[in-house]
């Protein structure tokens, strides 16, 4: 694993993307049983194997799950679903309603815009060094002259692709109405040389027509020429209004026509051939013209005298729809900032809603958040310094800097020695206002290429109640000051003066809310099963690339020593109002629970 030692994940029982049913009692009762998960052909009773492939898309650390309260189970990323709940800019924080989101194309239409070149935001200023950040709040009157957009970071300005603004606010508008004159203008001087006098019917007023981008007036001369199309095919032959409905009152005229009394000239018109539709031969009925070859050779003859780096990248061009087809750097424009999204999250099972952000753009708190490591036991690892196994740092390592001798101590979970006993120290912290029994079952030995004994001390115990600190304070328990004379770690001693030892069935230290027991560890050998795996191989068998590439996937990260641990939690509290009515119990009465799941523990790595 990537994390540093020691650390711990926990497996979710989700086995698939898929949702499954709603959870009945009895699968409630069972469902701390998981499909380990890693393949749905394994039995139910196996050993989470952390090695394999697969489990590293079912291991999560604490702080990245959720719980459902409704169904008692733990929700990592693939159990839950996202719905979006309002939409912002991240500038602006202006709240853009949902049914113009689309229509915007998921873009602020205010004045918020970013840098084509770093995507910087952009500021509004004035040519004469005015900027209207700088403006008075008592003078209601805007300065006049141009405006132009700036970017603070890499000095990029909209001068570079001649743009200037009016005034400093309703930039949307300005930019698009000078995109359409831009456009049209371009469209007009390649058509110059095509045809002597096009012109495309757009409804509208005159100063609509000239806000109109070419491809809107394109596209709707193209509707016009294929709806008269369209008119003067109708009625000609058998086959012209296939695709019409048969009830419309075209078809019904032409089915009486043909089994009514005919006149002369209905007759002959029935029995004209019909015309059939042609497409579109001219810019006036829609047609797009290539760019003519004098364009190409500027665009050449531009591209030898500015060179590469003079060109839009990639990454530029997808920034906006406008600068698809920006071929230069000059020829990019301001990049309208994309929205932003608040999502809350529900449960893929019963539909609950686990995580909900308070509704106002400027606020990062959530008015529902339902994290596990609030309802679940945390398990924690470290080395119990009481074992020989390992060298003390030297004294003259504590005159280090603090991230030195760090450092010197994180060294000792990197080099576990093979077949030497090792002690940990296993501690629970029990998040819950409940006190709960805990059982731990782990593999005698650990599973993957390298075989590991493991032994816990203490597998069942109690842990206390989760409660304010100042309750603990105010009472005067001496178990917190018993806590806090043994110092985890620490070679302490009993009333005899002797160096107290772990004992099996007791548990090394109890606070408040956390439990610690002690851990035996065996580390198995990397060269011997890398001899037992080279045994297996058949010598004379040549080895395939794809072989080779298995035994090297698989040589990764296997003398890690990782361990399994199934958690099983149990524990009594009182139903809450909605779960009494629902139950048709009293108000108080208590409710027995239970919830069970795989952490996996990163004891270290063991010297080879």
């Amino acid at each position: 694993m990537a994390s540093a030692f020691p650390y711990s994940h926990v497996a979710c029982p989700c086995t698939s993307l898929t949702a499954s049913a709603a959870p009945t009692t009895q699968s409630r009762r069972t469902s701390y049983q998981p499909l380990l998960g890693v393949s749905g052909a394994e039995p139910i009773n196996s050993t989470f194997n952390s090695h394999d492939a697969r489990a590293n898309f079912s291991l999560y650390p604490y702080d990245h799950l959720l719980y459902c309260d409704e169904c008692h189970q733990i929700r990592c990323p693939r159990c839950w679903t996202e719905e979006v709940v309002n939409w912002y800019c991240p500038s602006c924080l202006f709240e853009v309603p949902s049914s113009v989101v689309k229509s915007d194309g998921n873009r602020c239409t205010r004045n918020c815009y970013n840098c084509p070149s770093c995507t910087a935001p952009l500021s509004t200023n004035g040519l004469e060094s005015q900027s209207k950040d700088h403006l008075s709040p008592q003078d209601t009157s805007q300065p006049s002259g141009p405006f132009i957009l700036s970017c603070p970071c890499c000095d990029w300005s909209s001068l570079d692709v001649g743009i200037q603004l009016s005034k400093p606010t309703k930039i949307t508008e300005q930019l698009h109405r000078l995109r359409a004159r831009q456009a049209s203008r371009q469209a007009t001087q390649s058509q110059s040389g095509q045809s002597s006098e096009i012109t495309l019917k757009v409804p509208g007023s005159a100063e609509e027509r000239s806000e109109v981008s070419p491809d809107q007036g394109q596209f709707a001369a193209l509707v016009d020429f294929y709806k008269n199309q369209l008119s003067e095919s109708a009625g000609l032959g058998s086959n012209s209004m296939a695709g019409a409905s048969l009830s419309s009152p075209d078809n019904l005229a032409r089915i009486m026509s043909l089994y009514g009394g005919l006149s002369y000239t209905a007759l002959k018109k029935s029995r004209e051939k019909p015309q059939p539709m042609r497409e579109a031969i001219s810019p006036a009925e829609g047609l797009v013209l290539s760019e003519p070859e004098t364009e190409h050779a500027q665009r050449i003859e531009k591209l030898r005298q500015q060179g590469h780096a003079a060109t839009a990248s990639l990454e530029q061009r997808r920034t906006h729809p406008f600068n698809y087809e920006a071929q230069f750097c000059e020829d990019l424009w301001p990049i309208a900032t994309l929205l932003r999204t608040r999502r809350s999250k529900r449960c893929r099972v019963c539909r609950h809603i686990l995580t909900k952000p308070e509704p106002k753009i400027g606020s990062t708190r959530y008015k529902i958040r339902l994290l596990a490591q609030n309802h679940i036991p945390r398990l924690s690892l470290r080395l119990f310094t009481n074992s020989s196994t390992f060298t003390p740092i030297p004294l003259a390592a504590f005159a280090l800097t603090p991230l030195a001798l760090k450092s010197a101590r994180e060294s000792d979970y990197e080099r576990l020695r093979p077949s030497l006993p090792v002690q940990f120290l296993l501690t629970l912290t029990n998040p819950l206002f409940d006190p709960v029994r805990v059982t731990l079952a782990t593999p005698a030995i650990t599973p993957g290429p390298v075989e590991s004994r493991v032994t816990i001390l203490c597998p069942s115990l109690e842990i206390g109640a989760a409660g304010d600190l100042w309750d603990e304070a105010l009472n005067g328990t001496g178990s917190s000051a018993s806590a806090q004379a043994q110092r985890p770690g620490s070679k302490d001693s009993n009333r005899d003066g002797e160096e107290r030892q772990p004992e099996a069935g007791k548990v090394w230290e109890r606070g408040r809310n956390w439990t610690t027991v002690v851990m035996e560890v065996v580390p198995g050998s990397v060269q011997d099963s890398r001899a037992a795996k080279s045994k297996l191989e058949t010598p004379g068998e040549p080895s395939s690339s794809t072989s080779n590439r298995s035994g090297k996937e698989s040589s990764v990260d296997e003398d890690v020593l990782e361990i399994p641990v199934f958690v099983r939690v149990e524990w009594e509290t009182e139903l809450t109002a909605e779960d009494a009515a629902a139950s048709g119990t009293a108000k108080g009465t208590k409710e027995s629970r239970e919830l069970a799941f795989w952490t996996i523990l990163g004891a270290g790595r063991i010297a080879a």
